[in-house]
């Protein structure tokens, strides 16, 4: 973690930088093993160590990161850690970053569906979408070339 210059109220402080709060409640997890939930409060924070901090979580599932996050923050038989992320709060983060990563904009398929057909990269190719019952009709533009230029060539091809 890196110090950040703060004004407040015409005084410069350095303070720790956003997402210092878990790794402090970590570190209270390591050392005393409380059961409480820890939260806190915003204030002044001075800056004596430096501190970093790697979180990995590339292509393993939910539950898979929250067992090794486990292991590796309590003794096998002690309690989980209230630091612990649950999965459904780990599978909503995955969610959204995939989302991201693909350029949707909606989680529901059908939304994303109807936005690609007017503005995404395959706007002009999805022809019809019908919700119900649920179809869609789309040709891509070697289709639409081919089917143009077989009706072109002979009037009774289809």
């Amino acid at each position: 973690m890196k110090k950040i210059k703060k004004l407040y109220n015409n005084r410069v402080y350095s303070v720790l930088q956003s997402g210092w709060t878990d790794i402090v409640a970590e570190k209270l997890w390591q050392e005393e093993k409380l059961d409480c939930v820890i939260s806190f409060k915003t204030h002044k924070v001075y800056i004596s160590n430096e501190a970093r901090c790697y979180v990995y979580c590339r292509s393993n599932y939910a539950i898979t990161f929250c067992r090794e996050e486990a292991k590796r923050l309590k003794d096998f038989g002690d309690k989980n850690p209230p630091i612990l992320p649950f999965s459904a709060v780990l599978r909503k983060a995955k969610e959204k970053k995939l989302l991201k990563q693909h350029g949707l904009v909606f989680s529901n398929p059908v939304l994303n569906l109807l936005h690609n057909a007017k503005y995404g990269k395959y706007a002009g190719s999805i022809i019809s979408i019908s919700l119900l019952p649920f179809y869609c009709i789309y040709w891509m533009p070697e289709q639409q070339l081919m089917y143009k230029t077989r009706c072109k060539s002979d009037r009774n091809a289809f």
